[in-house]
C-alpha cells in the first residue's frame, strides 16, 4: 500500500519522469524503520516518507486522498 501511495505522490507532484527505483536515501530511511525493536506502523512509514518529501521541497499535491481520521473516545 505504501509503495502505491509513494508512487502516487511522486507521480503527481512533479512533472518530470520519476526513476523506476526508490531513491537511495529514502530506501535507507525506510530500512532504518525496520531496524527498531518494535515493528514500524503505517503512520511511521508515512511520517518518514512525508519528511523525506518535505526535505526535498516536494510540495503536497492538491486532492491527495486520505483516510478518515480516527476519532478518540473520551
Amino acid at each position: 500500500m505504501f509503495r502505491l501511495m509513494l508512487v502516487h505522490v511522486l507521480y503527481h507532484t512533479i512533472l518530470m519522469p520519476w526513476p523506476s527505483t526508490i531513491p537511495h536515501d529514502l530506501r535507507v530511511l525506510l530500512q532504518a524503520l525496520g531496524q527498531h525493536r518494535d515493528a514500524a506502523t503505517d503512520a511511521d512509514r508515512w511520517g518518514a516518507i512525508k519528511e523525506w518529501l518535505e526535505s526535498h521541497a516536494v510540495p503536497a499535491p492538491k486532492g491527495l486522498p486520505t483516510a478518515p481520521e480516527i476519532k478518540r473516545k473520551d
